[in-house]
């Protein structure tokens, strides 16, 4: 594999997680889902 795949695929990554911090940080605490909604295989 290329660096420059590897590097492409890490911003994306990296931009990825920041937009889902911003879009939860901007949402009510009381709308914002939590852990078990999100991810109920977890929580059995």
């Amino acid at each position: 594999m290329p660096k420059s795949k590897i590097i492409k695929r890490i911003i994306l990554i990296v931009v990825f997680l920041l937009l889902a911090l911003y879009h939860f940080s901007n949402q009510p605490k009381t709308e914002a889902p939590t852990i078990d909604e999100q991810f109920p295989v977890a929580s059995q």
